[in-house]
């Protein structure tokens, strides 16, 4: 096969931060798409260069233009020093912020399109039914647990209508023995869901390694 090297422009003016935000590709049937840690746009990489494919709008929540002029460069030397206190300062502002950013961990498939993002310190992922139109954002990257605890889940690939996610043993395990101990934590959880926790934890050690979580989500 032929190996090609090409260079591609997007968000202008920020070129010197390239080792400090890395890019991630995501690929969907013929498609190669690329997102970046400022700026709302999703671009997709073709043989002929890079071109805005989607722009997510988040509202009132949208990051100002002028948001991230301070960090600008341009192609000017700067030191490394320079770049990581200038990240560090973006950080700050982003975290007191009523602002939606850092979008990455975008996804298309058949069924579904999501992303994940920031906002005030918690990632938090969006799915998109292509099938009803509808949507959901799962705060702080969690499912519900008792009382609307954490349970902090990391979800790993989307196949049709089935997400693919892990979860710490230990938290598994302690969600258990909380419901055991108070069954009118259990809330929302539904009793065949939480037989299959039963199930799991009766197997598991805590230093195990991580479980494996199949989700079907209905809207």
């Amino acid at each position: 096969f032929n190996v090609s090297k090409k260079y591609i422009r997007y968000n202008e003016g920020f070129e010197n931060y390239s080792l400090l935000y890395p890019n991630r590709l995501y690929w969907y049937g013929n498609n190669l798409y690329l997102s970046t840690k400022i700026g709302n746009a999703i671009y997709e990489i073709t043989p002929e260069g890079v071109r805005q494919s989607y722009m997510i709008d988040f509202g009132t929540n949208n990051v100002p233009e002028h948001f991230y002029d301070f960090m600008k460069t341009g192609n000017n030397n700067i030191s490394t020093f320079d770049l990581i206190t200038k990240q560090k300062e973006m950080i700050k502002r982003q975290n007191r912020s009523n602002y939606c950013y850092s979008i990455e961990n975008f996804f298309e498939t058949d069924d579904y399109i999501g992303f994940q993002f920031s906002f005030k310190l918690h990632l938090e992922l969006y799915i998109r039914s292509k099938k009803t139109g509808k949507s959901v954002i799962l705060k702080n990257m969690q499912l519900c647990n008792v009382e609307n605890e954490e349970m902090p889940i990391t979800f790993l690939l989307c196949d049709h209508d089935y997400f693919y996610a892990y979860i710490e043993p230990s938290v598994l395990t302690d969600m258990y023995k909380t419901i055991k101990k108070d069954p009118s934590r259990k809330l929302q959880i539904k009793d065949s869901f939480f037989a299959k926790i039963e199930e799991c934890v009766k197997t598991l050690n805590e230093l195990d390694n991580p479980v494996i979580l199949k989700i079907k989500f209905n809207f």
